[in-house]
């Protein structure tokens, strides 16, 4: 699959993030089919650099970054600048789940993940 670069920015408030370093990004649409506490992660599968992001039951596609709920970049304990965070989800809502490589400017990382 050929990603594109896609909006919104990656926010500065993520653990090691800077503006604008989500490259290559493919979203998917996640269906949580319980109450409690999710986990979305490269963390040691991706052959690249990854950033993560989940953003808010309902968000519009794309979403804006105040829908954003959690996102990681070069989680702790995961090889290779892999990323990995929790979040809570409820029963039946969807939630958008975005990865991307970490860039310090165009192009940005690219590889692939075991999805």
């Amino acid at each position: 699959m050929d990603a594109t670069t896609g909006l919104p920015y990656h926010p500065t408030d993520c653990p090691g993030g800077t503006a604008d370093s989500t490259y290559n990004d493919v979203w998917y649409l996640y269906t949580a089919d319980f109450t409690g506490t999710a986990e979305f992660s490269t963390c040691g599968t991706a052959d690249f650099d990854t950033n993560i992001a989940a953003y808010a039951a309902g968000a519009a596609c794309p979403p804006e970054v105040s829908d954003l709920i959690s996102c990681s970049e070069d989680a702790s304990g995961c090889s290779g600048f892999t990323s990995k965070f929790l979040f809570d989800v409820v029963d039946g809502e969807s939630y958008l789940l975005r990865i991307g490589g970490w860039g310090n400017g165009t192009p940005g990382e690219e590889g692939t993940v075991p999805f």
